[in-house]
């Protein structure tokens, strides 16, 4: 069981970067899943309300870092089921791989910052300025009061409704 998110004041904040659209959509509640904001809002806004939070897990949902080479080495893809083939998805992130052996395909997320698309850029930024803030990346086993994870809303939507990926096509 998750050690944060059983605190009584800790507040998860799911954020939307629509690769199509601005400004951010975003969701919170509190550990009772009752909500407590919904809408949609510009960077600054975004960045005071999460920087006003004294424990929050914020859920974004997108990429928080450039693609940083794990599928590459031999020792990463040995451990995967199933394995990949040889010299084949070598350029996805780790997760990219888990998802898309799932039945769930995305774009998948360049090593420079350059190639990535604009709001795989913005994560990016977010991600960047969340950590100022004091947020750190997301660990099971740490009891930071703020902290950050990448998610992917249609994993979570298969996982919620028990659908698997290849129904809905």
């Amino acid at each position: 069981q998750n050690m944060i998110m059983d605190k009584f004041h800790t507040t998860c904040i799911g954020i939307d970067i629509a690769p199509s659209r601005r400004p951010f959509s975003y969701a919170a509640i509190n550990n009772r899943k009752r909500l407590l904001a919904m809408g949609q809002c510009q960077v600054l806004e975004l960045l005071a309300y999460t920087s006003g939070q004294q424990q929050a897990v914020i859920a974004l949902n997108a990429p928080m870092q450039p693609n940083q080479g794990l599928m590459a080495q031999d020792e990463v893809r040995k451990g995967l089921t199933p394995r990949p083939k040889a010299n084949r998805w070598t350029d996805l992130r780790l997760a990219e791989y888990q998802l898309h052996a799932a039945g769930i395909t995305l774009p998948y997320t360049p090593r420079k910052e350059k190639d990535c698309h604009g709001w795989q850029r913005h994560g990016f930024t977010l991600a960047e300025n969340f950590a100022s803030y004091g947020f750190k990346t997301y660990s099971p086993t740490e009891n930071a009061p703020l902290q950050m994870l990448e998610t992917q809303t249609d994993a979570i939507f298969h996982l919620l409704t028990g659908n698997e990926p290849a129904e809905d096509r």
